[in-house]
């Protein structure tokens, strides 16, 4: 299962090569810490551009509200340089996550709020080929006790 991410440009940042997008690399991390390696991200800050051709069974893309537009652009982009034909397109960020509808027509999965453990889920049924029946898919928040990440003594 080949995944990559893309974070689009944020030019709106006074310096977008000091504010690296921390989502896409803890969604990286967790995939791999889950046993998916073949993940890759790619930064379009910086003068980073888009290779000629891309090979993703699972294509992820972050958006804030200024950057959606761009966004949209970018994920027709994808689509015409994907070698995988029946990739999945998801999207997640706060754009999305305050207006899903906004991205219907463009992505296959909009990820709302924390997208770790729904990520991971998306991945495992596109591997085992199961259909995607929603459009939309969000998983509430963890609940983890500080007590439970230290070793805390009384």
């Amino acid at each position: 299962m080949k995944i990559l991410f893309v974070n689009p440009n944020s030019k709106f940042l006074i310096n977008d090569k000091v504010f690296p997008n921390l989502g896409l690399l803890y969604l990286s991390a967790y995939l791999k810490e889950n046993g998916y390696n073949n993940v890759r991200l790619i930064d379009l800050n910086g003068g980073n551009i888009l290779p000629e051709i891309v090979d993703a069974d699972i294509v992820g893309l972050y958006s804030t509200t200024p950057q959606f537009l761009q966004t949209l652009r970018l994920v027709k982009k994808l689509k015409n340089i994907n070698r995988v034909r029946d990739a999945l397109y998801v999207i997640g960020g706060p754009h999305v996550s305050g207006k899903p509808q906004d991205a219907f027509k463009d992505f296959d999965i909009i990820v709302m709020g924390e997208g770790e453990r729904a990520l991971l889920d998306i991945v495992r049924r596109k591997e085992l080929n199961y259909s995607f029946k929603e459009k939309v898919i969000r998983y509430e928040y963890e609940k983890i006790s500080i007590n439970s990440l230290f070793q805390i003594e009384n």
